[in-house]
């Protein structure tokens, strides 16, 4: 089973038309369709924004007097207690 996902838009008349080119003449599929609205606020975190996600938790623990720890060090700590 291959999945297929891509953003598209209705026609002026409401209606959504996918033209998939699968190169597998006169074969026969099952077709599963989901739709779902689109959101911009759905879009997938790209990993430069994972980054700067990251950035802003370490300057607001910073600002409240925490650390973003290293995990070592904090395994660490655990262990020795």
């Amino acid at each position: 089973m291959n999945t297929i996902r891509l953003n598209a838009t209705t026609a002026a008349d409401g209606t959504l038309s996918l033209l998939l080119p699968l190169g597998k003449p006169s074969t026969r599929f099952e077709v599963v369709v989901v739709l779902q609205p689109h959101s911009e606020h759905d879009q997938p975190i790209s990993h430069v924004d994972r980054f700067a996600v990251m950035d802003q938790i370490r300057e607001q623990l910073v600002a409240t007097g925490r650390d973003f720890g290293d995990s070592k060090d904090d395994i660490r700590e655990d262990r020795d207690r």
